[in-house]
Parts: C-alpha cells; sequence; structure tokens
C-alpha cells in the first residue's frame, strides 16, 4: 500500500492562508490496475472524498476543489505496493492564479 500525505497549514511547506483551491492529479505509471482512495479534511471533517480505479498508464484529476484558504490535511492512498510508479501533481491556486506546484516528492510518505 502506497500512502502520501500532504498537511497545508500557516506556515507549512504548502501555507493555507494563500491557497484557494487545489487541483490535483495522480497517475499510475505500472502495468497493473490500482484503487486510489483520495481525501481532504478540515478538522477531522472530509469536504473531499474519491475512490477510483486506475488502469495502466491511465490518471485521475480533480479540478478546482475549493479549499477556502483553510488549514487541510490531503491523503492519498493505493493499494498497490510501491511508491515508484504513482505520480502526484498537486496545483495550488488563489483566485484562479497559480501559485505554486508540488510533487509527489512533496508528500509526506508512510509506511
Amino acid at each position: 500500500m502506497a500512502i502520501f500525505q500532504l498537511a497545508v497549514a500557516p506556515g507549512a511547506k504548502v501555507d493555507s492562508r494563500f491557497v484557494e483551491s487545489m487541483e490535483l492529479t495522480v497517475m499510475n505509471e505500472s502495468s497493473r490496475t490500482f484503487d486510489m482512495l483520495v481525501q481532504a479534511s478540515h478538522n477531522g471533517a472530509l469536504f473531499f472524498e474519491s475512490l477510483q480505479e486506475l488502469k495502466p498508464d491511465s490518471g485521475a484529476n480533480f479540478p478546482s476543489v475549493p479549499t477556502n484558504y483553510t488549514p487541510f490535511n490531503l491523503l492519498i492512498v493505493t493499494n498497490y505496493f510501491t511508491y515508484d510508479t504513482t505520480t502526484v501533481t498537486l496545483i495550488v491556486r488563489s483566485k484562479g492564479v497559480l501559485l505554486a506546484i508540488f510533487t509527489e516528492k512533496d508528500f509526506d510518505r508512510m509506511p
């Protein structure tokens, strides 16, 4: 199982005070199909959740998920045994203006 986690909070690597919305893309670069769960929560309450099956060499895109400048936790869980074949791109915006692009390398990886 591959688990990616990113805390978006004031003063963090991704500072929530500047993030009005996010766009998330997760790609399966393996030769096997796997399932992926994406959850975004604020103070333990989910405000976004998606469960997808990703075929080989395919991906899922979640455009314009509002975060409204509040801290949140982003969690991505796959049922695949390695991180090496999953790529993640997180784009954060404020008032539609691109602020930054983060990748799977910016996420914490949980055993």
